[in-house]
């Protein structure tokens, strides 16, 4: 049952942080009838998607234990390591980039900004398999 509601809350905060996300960013259109940069990277914005689900990654280690954290790390890398793989060999077949990091990139095929977002989508995962 713990690991039923691991998986909800966690959910739940990529799901706040995407709500709120959506309220400041339409609150500032109202607000000053100008919209932010949204195609731009800024840090800013880069670490606003991270705050919520690293609170709910923080919240799971008082129910799962620091174990959570070294599953968070080991997803990261071989996720990102995953899609820098499969992003060279699609451009060695085709003969061109299935897609293009412009910012902090490894090789052009993917990038440390990745592996953040490679944990948490792995962790996901990882919460669904104990609730499975």
């Amino acid at each position: 049952m713990q690991d039923y509601k691991n998986l909800i809350m966690f959910i739940t905060m990529f799901v706040a942080g995407a709500v709120l996300e959506v309220i400041i960013v339409e609150g500032h259109y109202w607000f000053f009838k100008k919209h932010f940069k949204e195609n731009h990277y800024t840090l800013r914005k880069y670490l606003f998607l991270l705050v919520f689900p690293l609170l709910g990654l923080i919240l799971l280690t008082g129910t799962s234990g620091l174990s959570i954290i070294a599953d968070f790390l080991i997803f990261g890398i071989l996720g990102t390591a995953l899609e820098g793989i499969i992003g060279w060999a699609y451009h060695m077949i085709v003969g061109q980039r299935l897609w293009t990091f412009h910012k902090y990139s490894i090789y052009q095929y993917t990038s440390w900004l990745s592996i953040p977002i490679w944990g948490f989508i792995g962790i996901v995962f990882y919460l669904l398999a104990q609730v499975l």
